[in-house]
């Protein structure tokens, strides 16, 4: 998929367009289009990642170890599920999931929770199942994926309000009313790790 398909798909998941897009980023009308056959430049990209809430990557559609499609195909199966009955659950069409599971279309956070919903695991889990974590668990988390997926997140949020983010200044320092209640879990989540690994450092 190229980038201004991408863009426009995206858009869709919010509920919003590329003219709007625009708009809210203070972009020439149709500029977005003409990067069909045109670069836009880092800082353009960066700016519509941001306000898209997708990586670079995942915007440009480079390819990651977290193209989750093929993967989630074969749970389906595993768990007995039919093309048309895993897509009635998600609320999209059978040929939408086959465009999803062949990787044809980027997969959203927002279709990822509901399908790691109707899995009955994590995301962290399902990658781990299928082998696809490939980062290197900081030593400090003792191999527990949830927790360090749940600080990532919390950094990223925090480095985009330009914050300085810590281990202890994430868990301890956020203000609600900026956090979804998905980000507040990950942040309990995470401060519930923290006092697990201050308590096995006050018993060494």
């Amino acid at each position: 998929m190229g980038l201004l398909e991408n863009i426009q798909h995206l858009c869709e998941e919010i509920g919003t367009s590329v003219p709007k897009l625009e708009q809210e980023l203070g972009f020439g009308k149709g500029s977005i289009y003409k990067w069909a056959k045109s670069s836009p430049t880092l800082d353009k990209l960066e700016k519509v990642a941001n306000y898209l809430k997708v990586s670079l990557d995942y915007l440009l559609d480079r390819g990651s170890i977290f193209d989750l499609g093929p993967y989630i195909e074969e749970e389906r199966h595993e768990q007995g599920l039919s093309a048309e009955e895993f897509s009635s659950l998600l609320g999209i069409s059978p040929s939408e999931l086959d465009r999803y599971e062949n990787q044809e279309i980027p997969l959203t956070d927002k279709l990822e929770d509901k399908i790691m919903s109707i899995f009955g695991m994590t995301s962290a889990e399902f990658r781990d199942k299928y082998g696809l974590f490939d980062e290197k668990i900081p030593d400090e988390f003792d191999g527990d994926i949830n927790s360090y997926i749940s600080y990532e997140k919390i950094k990223e949020k925090e480095a985009s309000q330009d914050f300085g983010p810590t281990l202890e200044t994430i868990a301890a320092h956020h203000d609600e009313d900026e956090w979804t209640e998905e980000d507040l879990e990950d942040i309990e989540q995470f401060k519930e790790f923290i006092r697990m690994r201050r308590e096995k450092r006050n018993k060494e």
